[in-house]
This record gives C-alpha cells, sequence and structure tokens, in this order.
C-alpha cells in the first residue's frame, strides 16, 4: 500500500459504517466476551495507483458476562484499559483495530476483508519468496484465504487471530493446532525483496 510523506497511508473515506459484534475467547470458561466494533469502510491506494477496500475502526466497546455460582454479572467497558484494569488475565493484545490480514498488509491499521487480499498480492506486486524476515504466509481451505502471518528475524511466524491477540508459531506446521488449511503460499513484496548476489 502506498504511503504518505508522513508514514500515513493514502486512504480514501467512504460513507458507508458497518457494525460488527466479535466474541472473544478467554482462559477463564465462566467469562463471556463480546467486542461490539464500529467501522469505517476507507479505499487505500495500493503501488499499482487502484483502490482496495479496508474497515477502519471508528468506535469500540466490550460487553461481558462473567458467571459465578448462582449468579450473572453483566459489565460494559468502552476501552481496553477499562476491560484489563477489571480482568488483568485476559490477553493484552486484543484489538478491534486489525485483523490478520491488516497486520501483515498495512502493519495493524485497518482489517482487511480475506476477499481483497488477492487484488493486494496482485496490485501491491507481492512476489513467490522463500522463508525470509518479512516475507509473509497465507494459509487458504477450498482456495480461500483464512489466517495470514509474517516471519520476523528469527524467522518465527508471528500474526493476529482475528480481533482477538497476537500468536508466535517456530513454523507453518505448528500453525495446523490453530487454524484448519489445506495450502499455503509464502508471497513478500517486491520491493522488500532481499536480493542474493
Amino acid at each position: 500500500m502506498k504511503l504518505e510523506k508522513n508514514g500515513e497511508y493514502v486512504e480514501l473515506p467512504t460513507d458507508v459504517i458497518k457494525e460488527q459484534t466479535y466474541s472473544i475467547s478467554t482462559n477463564n470458561k465462566l467469562l463471556k466476551l463480546l467486542v461490539h466494533v464500529t467501522y469505517q469502510i476507507f479505499k487505500l491506494d495500493c503501488d499499482n495507483g487502484e483502490k482496495v477496500n479496508s474497515l477502519k475502526c471508528i468506535g469500540y466497546c466490550y460487553d461481558c458476562t462473567l458467571k459465578s455460582n448462582s449468579t450473572v454479572v453483566y459489565q460494559h467497558f468502552n476501552n481496553n484499559e477499562e476491560l484489563f484494569l477489571a480482568y488483568p488475565e485476559i490477553d493484552s493484545t486484543i484489538s478491534p483495530y486489525y485483523n490478520c490480514f491488516g497486520f501483515v498488509f498495512v502493519n495493524g491499521k485497518y482489517c482487511i476483508n480475506d476477499l481483497r487480499v488477492n487484488d493486494i498480492l496482485v496490485k501491491d506486486n507481492y512476489i513467490d519468496s522463500k522463508i525470509q524476515e518479512g516475507a509473509i504466509v497465507l494459509l487458504l481451505r477450498k482456495k480461500v484465504f483464512v489466517h495470514a502471518a509474517r516471519f520476523n528475524k528469527e524467522l518465527n511466524l508471528i500474526c493476529k487471530n482475528g480481533v482477538e491477540g497476537m500468536k508466535s508459531y517456530l513454523n507453518i506446521e505448528e500453525m495446523r493446532k490453530d487454524y484448519f488449511f489445506d495450502e499455503y503460499i509464502i508471497r513478500i513484496k517486491e520491493s522488500e525483496l532481499i536480493r542474493e548476489y
């Protein structure tokens, strides 16, 4: 995606607003956590000048239901700080601002729909890659993109699990414990390719 001189993405807001609710898993089986997110659709400029839709979080809140013995406690939180103060055991990397595709393609600034992934691969000049720092892995199930991760300096895979928290894996096969996929591809932006001479 194209960046402006100030490091921000070249974006064009639309008038389209989407409301979405996600369930977030926690280690506490008695706690049910929902996040309600308001997204505005933005068009982002790709490297080749074409545009692709993305979702920018413009508001969110959490609703919690905690069952304890015979009582049920309902709580509402307006932001992450309030939530983590009440429940410090919840993964502090949860964020409604981006998903796995937003993490690998736009550094966590937006959510990217899986239907836009192929457009981005073509329009932003991603090419086949070996396992190397900065390369991305895209998992597919029945030819549909289901998840994405990025190789870090140690060649571990780092990814965002939907609106839930960050995860790390030693290799692609280890990802099978959390994601069902039947194939994967490894790509890197041609401009980021480390050339061997």
